[in-house]
């Protein structure tokens, strides 16, 4: 792992081929997104529109209780 904190992709390739099937989501949803862990337990289905790629948070649950919009790439839709 790099000295700032961050995978790089073939780190990532490899913690998510390592990981069981339970602990490949949030994995890949943190990776792509850069949620906090907090963020992503507490997801509900009904904040996710896969049609449109995005997820949604709510104001109030985030660092900064604000709430945004996140864009889903095709990796974060597909493990969804």
């Amino acid at each position: 792992m790099c000295d700032r904190g961050f995978f790089t992709e073939e780190e990532y390739k490899l913690l998510r081929a390592a990981l069981p099937d339970h602990v490949k989501v949030p994995l890949i949803i943190a990776y792509w997104t850069g949620m906090r862990a907090g963020e992503i337990v507490m997801l509900r289905w009904e904040q996710i529109d896969l049609e449109r790629g995005l997820l949604r948070l709510e104001p109030g649950t985030t660092k900064n209780n604000q709430g945004r919009l996140v864009p889903l790439i095709k990796e974060v839709i597909e493990a969804l």
